[in-house]
């Protein structure tokens, strides 16, 4: 074992944490993310389970709204009474504001719903860019190269498709007057 822990020391620890209301996976999965963070921000300086974490959660939260604006808007008929008779209040398509609409089915001048929260997902990545550079401690390099990298990733599967939308958006110069 590491570190000179032996198997009883773990099952004891594991036998305390299930007592206290936890299975043997949340245990060692609280664990194992706990580990990952201290080891990071060691050799890091920064917590980038934690980012993840965050990542993963607003990429759900928009998930979610997508797919229930998707069931205001496309849902017809039978599935609204389902999903009423299930308990959840579907407003009535003709409820939505017409921008919306548009928003989820083809996109407003070449942005589209997933477009939109890209582009906030990568402003929010570079504001945790800037406020990390900004804290009191020495800014390490690999750190700094990691959120470049994550970044230019997010660049990369965003512009390049909304660029060639945009180039194909026939933009009405004359009513924007």
């Amino acid at each position: 074992m590491a570190k000179g822990v032996s198997f009883q020391q773990i099952s004891q620890v594991l036998g305390q944490a299930i007592k206290k209301g936890g299975t043997p996976q949340t245990v060692i999965a609280r664990e194992a993310i706990g580990q990952g963070q201290s080891f990071l921000n060691e050799k890091f300086g920064y917590d980038f389970v934690g980012l993840g974490v965050k990542i993963v959660v607003y990429f759900l939260i928009t998930f979610l709204f997508a797919k229930f604006m998707e069931a205001v808007i496309f849902l017809r008929g039978g599935w609204v009474a389902f999903a009423n008779l299930l308990g959840f209040s579907i407003p009535k398509a003709d409820q939505v504001p017409e921008s919306l609409k548009k928003l989820f089915d083809g996109g407003i001048s070449g942005f589209k719903y997933w477009d939109i929260v890209k582009i906030i997902l990568m402003i929010l990545v570079i504001a945790e860019f800037i406020r990390y550079v900004n804290m009191p401690q020495k800014s390490s390099p690999m750190t700094i190269g990691i959120f470049i990298a994550i970044i230019s990733i997010l660049a990369a599967t965003t512009f390049p498709e909304l660029v060639k939308r945009i180039k194909l958006t026939d933009f009405n110069l004359e009513a924007m007057k």
